[in-house]
C-alpha cells in the first residue's frame, strides 16, 4: 500500500481562494470596462447617423451600461435602452394605428395610415459583434493577471 500526505493543503486551498476571489473581481473589471465600452461604440459609431439618423438624442443618450451582477455564479454586464421605440429600430417589425397612425416624414409632409411596416436596422447586436474579440481579449487577459499576481 502506498499512501501520501500534503503538507500544507489549508495553505493552498487559501491560496485557491484568494486566487477565485481576485479573478472574479477582475472578470467583473473586464465586465464593467466592456460594457463601458460598448455602449460608447454603440453611441458613437451607430447611432450618430451610420445606422439611424438621430432626429433628436434621446435614444442615444439612453444607452447605458449596468453595474455588473453576480447571479447563480453568473457575471453580467447589461448594455441597453428603456426608449420604447428603440426594440423596433432593431428587430423591425409592424406598428398598429389604433386606429390610425399620423407621422411626419423628413420632407415635411403628414400621413395618416392603419400601420407602417419599419424594417430592422440593427445597431446593438452588429456592435456586439464588432466587440466580441476584444471583449473576450479583455476577460481573459483579466483572468490571467488574477491568477498570475
Amino acid at each position: 500500500m502506498i499512501s501520501g500526505t500534503v503538507i500544507g493543503a489549508t495553505e493552498v486551498s487559501a491560496s485557491l481562494e484568494a486566487k477565485i476571489g481576485a479573478s472574479i473581481e477582475a472578470i467583473s473589471s473586464a465586465l464593467l470596462a466592456s460594457g463601458i465600452d460598448l455602449k460608447s461604440h454603440i453611441m458613437i459609431d451607430k447611432l450618430s447617423g451610420q445606422v439611424l439618423t438621430p432626429r433628436s438624442d434621446r435614444l442615444r443618450g439612453s444607452i447605458n451600461a449596468s453595474g455588473v451582477t453576480n447571479a447563480g455564479g453568473s457575471l453580467r454586464v447589461t448594455v441597453g435602452t428603456n426608449v420604447e421605440y428603440a426594440r423596433i429600430h432593431e428587430l423591425g417589425g409592424v406598428i398598429h394605428g389604433a386606429p390610425w397612425l399620423r407621422f411626419q416624414t423628413r420632407d415635411g409632409s403628414w400621413h395618416t395610415v392603419a400601420q407602417v411596416t419599419m424594417p430592422a436596422r440593427p445597431y446593438m447586436k452588429p456592435a456586439l459583434e464588432e466587440k466580441a474579440v476584444s471583449i473576450r481579449e479583455r476577460i481573459s487577459a483579466a483572468i490571467g493577471e488574477a491568477l498570475h499576481a
